[in-house]
């Protein structure tokens, strides 16, 4: 399969930006506490004016204590999801809340390179069986792949912070927020509409951008938000 076309760094702050805001929210805000689980591209939803939404809360846990740890394995992740699942998660030994955000940095790295870091193409979900037992020992045994130098510093930090293979030495998503790459986002306190003036059409940018062969991998929003998809 050709690489996925790849999303300008700009483009990519403003995701991020938005999918770190959600899962501060479901990590910190939200009562009872929210693992999503089933962090990839596809649950990634977009709005036509560029608001990011994240979808598809069956593999979710709830849990009460911010500092719980959740068990399951197969039962936290679809067959495509696995290939986005945290070392912690792939060895079953518990994991929390920052599992979301190994699961982060793998999407960005996909969507930056235009190709997934351990199955060695775009796209896992979209050829069932790639994301093989093979690939799991990858993300455990090696070490995470570095961002080509031709990202800034600070976006090549924030996806190598993601990736970080210690589940008790990764950032959480609050922690994310005050990182270079997206603490001047966060502090200018500007609206969404006012921070895309720059992407006017940053939804149709990201789905252009991740089109390929049919299929798109970032998927349309729809009118639901995302207490809503939690009721589900």
């Amino acid at each position: 399969m050709r690489s996925r076309r790849k999303i300008p760094e700009e483009a990519l702050k403003e995701l991020s930006y938005q999918v770190v805001c959600a899962l501060c929210y479901l990590h910190r805000e939200r009562s009872p506490h929210l693992i999503h689980r089933n962090l990839k591209p596809t649950n990634v939803l977009l709005s036509r004016d560029g608001t990011v939404k994240l979808g598809d809360f069956g593999h979710a846990k709830e849990l009460n204590d911010a500092a719980g740890v959740g068990h399951s394995f197969l039962g936290g992740a679809d067959e495509s999801g696995r290939c986005y699942l945290s070392p912690e998660r792939v060895m079953a030994v518990g994991h929390s809340f920052n599992t979301d955000v190994w699961s982060l940095g793998v999407v960005l790295y996909e969507a930056a390179t235009g190709t997934h870091p351990y199955v060695g193409r775009s796209s896992p979900s979209s050829e069932p069986g790639t994301c093989a037992f093979s690939v799991m020992e990858r993300i455990v045994d090696e070490d995470p792949p570095q961002l080509p130098t031709e990202f800034s510093d600070d976006f090549r930090f924030f996806v190598s912070s993601c990736l970080t293979k210690a589940a008790e030495d990764r950032p959480n998503s609050s922690d994310l927020l005050n990182y270079p790459f997206l603490s001047k986002i966060h502090s200018s306190h500007d609206t969404l509409s006012e921070r895309t003036l720059k992407w006017p059409s940053l939804a149709s940018l990201l789905t252009d951008s991740l089109q390929g062969e049919g299929e798109a991998a970032f998927g349309p929003s729809s009118p639901m938000d995302t207490d809503n998809r939690l009721e589900e």
